[in-house]
């Protein structure tokens, strides 16, 4: 079983208030478009939020999404990596995503898990020669993904094994946008 795991543990530092809470272009929010394509791509989904991010979890929980409450989520997206992973520890795989960058095509979260339940260790979409999300991870890398604890997130993990990861190309530039600022918001 492929699961999904949204990573929603972020502070929005950067812009300003709760930017998963935000509307787009198609009427939902930052959080609920993102974790509506992961959840359609995987047979099981849980979104990592922080500790004191009720709004998050009352969005969630009443779009009836499961969510995991994450203590550590302020040592960085390793740490709420590692919470979701452990959480879903009979997983074959995981799919993971970042809730901020809603504008991927679902075609991109296809094709990343029919990779990773084709025997790939790691799987993710290039767009431009730049490596974009969601990353598709096999259950082999349960022990170092439970491992992180830090702001770095996979990236180390994914570096180990470069050569093992099956780079997807794609046409798709979403794979490689995030929201950061209000700008980002912008559709183009």
């Amino acid at each position: 079983m492929i699961t999904g795991i949204l990573l929603a543990a972020g502070a929005s530092r950067r812009f300003g208030s709760n930017k998963l809470l935000q509307i787009l272009h198609n009427g939902q929010t930052v959080l609920d478009t993102s974790a509506t394509k992961l959840h359609q791509n995987v047979e099981r989904m849980f979104v990592v939020i922080r500790s004191d991010d009720t709004a998050s979890a009352n969005l969630l929980s009443k779009l009836d999404f499961k969510f995991i409450v994450c203590d550590q989520a302020d040592q960085g997206v390793g740490a709420s990596l590692a919470c979701g992973v452990q959480a879903s520890a009979d997983a074959s795989g995981w799919l993971v995503a970042l809730a901020d960058m809603s504008f991927i095509a679902p075609s991109v979260y296809r094709d990343v898990v029919t990779s990773i339940k084709s025997g790939s260790l790691l799987a993710a979409p290039f767009y431009n020669f730049k490596r974009g999300h969601p990353v598709g991870f096999s259950s082999a890398l349960y022990s170092e993904l439970i491992a992180l604890d830090d702001d770095t997130g996979a990236k180390n993990i994914i570096a180990k094994h470069a050569y093992e990861l099956h780079a997807l190309e794609c046409d798709d530039p979403g794979v490689i946008r995030d929201i950061d600022t209000p700008a980002d918001l912008r559709i183009g």
